[in-house]
């Protein structure tokens, strides 16, 4: 059911994925296997989901956020000004992770502020302690993962949460999430 695929902690994995997931001991035919449930919930945190929103080196808190409203939530952000810069800043000084880039990036323009900060931005910072290819993480550049954020769902539906996990439970217990599913 829709609670499954979107929460259960297990997937199919082989010797080739075993790694990616933190496990050991598997072979070359692909088995169920129970996965932590406090880092892996439903299909929104498999890596091959989180891979396909993302750079190939880099976590993008946009393309996972954009795909959360448009995919799951049935809110499709608008497009992008025509001159809008899509270059981070680098990493140095006070800006350690992705989220930082990210935050300083798309606050520093209004019209980009008012889309990212509260709609875009959010549910992909949930995704952070995910690495590109999907691997989990509690740090990046020696610095903790802060996957908590918050947003408004199309319908009303308040989104407090800490990490994706948490998110993702939010999203099947609301209208929200179910409703988009069925159309």
């Amino acid at each position: 059911d829709y609670a499954a695929l979107m929460s259960a902690p297990v997937s199919f994995v082989n010797a080739d994925l075993a790694s990616i997931y933190g496990l050991q001991g598997l072979g070359p035919e692909f088995v169920e296997v129970d996965l932590d449930p406090m880092q892996r919930g439903g299909i929104l945190t498999q890596p091959s989901m989180l891979a396909t929103h993302a750079f190939p080196h880099l976590s993008s808190p946009i393309h996972r956020g954009a795909f959360m409203q448009r995919q799951i939530l049935c809110n499709p952000p608008p497009p992008p000004p025509g001159d809008a810069d899509f270059n981070l800043p680098p990493v140095e000084g006070e800006i350690k992770t992705t989220r930082q880039q990210v935050e300083a990036h798309t606050e520093s323009k209004e019209y980009c502020a008012s889309c990212h900060k509260t709609f875009v931005n959010p549910p992909g910072f949930a995704f952070e302690h995910y690495d590109a290819l999907g691997q989990w993480r509690a740090e990046e550049n020696m610095v903790p993962i802060d996957s908590a954020s918050q947003f408004t769902g199309r319908y009303g539906t308040e989104f407090v949460f800490t990490d994706a996990i948490d998110m993702i439970d939010q999203i099947v217990a609301s209208e929200e999430g179910p409703r988009c599913y069925l159309t």
